[in-house]
C-alpha cells in the first residue's frame, strides 16, 4: 500500500466549499461577544488556557475546542461561524434516516419551548397594551423563534411586532 500523500491526505478546507473563519476573524468575534479587549483574555473567558492563542497562531485554530467553549457559554455557532448565512434548520420530519430523532423531539418538548416563548412574549404584549390573544401570540412566537436564529435581538423583534400589531403610527 502506498504512502503517497495525495491518497492519504485528509480533506482540507481549500477543497471543500466551507470556509471557516481564520484566527483573526475568530479573535475579533470572540472579543466582541466576550467584551474582552485582548486575545488571551477572550480565550480565557471561553475557558481555554493562556497558551491557546500562541498555539493556534503557530499551528491552526482548534475549531472543536472553540465550538465546545462557545456552546458552554451559550453562544450560537451559527452566529460565530456563519454570520450573514441564511441557514436552514431541518425539522424532525425531515430526518427520516433516524427515527429516534423524531421520537426524542416530542410534542411535549415543542410545547415547553412555546411556553417559554410565551413567558417572554406576554409581558411585551402587556407593555404595549395588547391582548394576549391566540393570534397575537402566534405571530410573536413565530417572531421569537426566528429572532433567536438570526441577528435581530429578541427584545427588539418582539417590540417591533407588538407595535405593528397595535397599528399605531410612529409618533416622533
Amino acid at each position: 500500500m502506498s504512502n503517497d500523500n495525495n491518497h492519504n491526505k485528509t480533506q482540507s478546507n481549500d477543497k471543500s466549499k466551507l470556509s471557516l473563519p481564520d484566527l483573526d476573524a475568530c479573535m475579533e468575534r470572540l472579543k466582541a461577544v466576550s467584551g474582552q479587549t485582548h486575545n488571551v483574555s477572550a480565550l480565557r473567558w471561553l475557558g481555554l488556557s493562556n497558551t491557546t492563542y500562541a498555539n493556534w497562531k503557530r499551528r491552526q485554530v482548534n475549531y472543536g475546542a472553540l465550538a465546545k467553549g462557545l456552546l458552554a457559554r451559550g453562544i450560537s455557532l451559527d452566529w460565530f461561524f456563519a454570520p450573514n448565512v441564511d441557514l436552514r434548520y431541518p425539522g424532525p420530519d425531515e430526518l427520516p434516516r433516524i427515527q429516534e430523532v423524531a421520537e426524542t423531539y416530542t410534542s411535549t418538548q415543542r410545547t415547553q419551548r412555546v411556553i417559554r416563548a410565551i413567558e417572554r412574549i406576554d409581558p411585551v404584549l402587556q407593555e404595549h397594551q395588547l391582548p394576549a390573544t391566540e393570534s397575537n401570540r402566534a405571530i410573536l412566537v413565530e417572531t421569537y423563534f426566528t429572532a433567536r436564529r438570526g441577528f435581530v435581538p429578541l427584545p427588539t423583534a418582539l417590540t417591533q411586532v407588538t407595535k405593528a400589531l397595535k397599528q399605531e403610527p410612529d409618533r416622533d
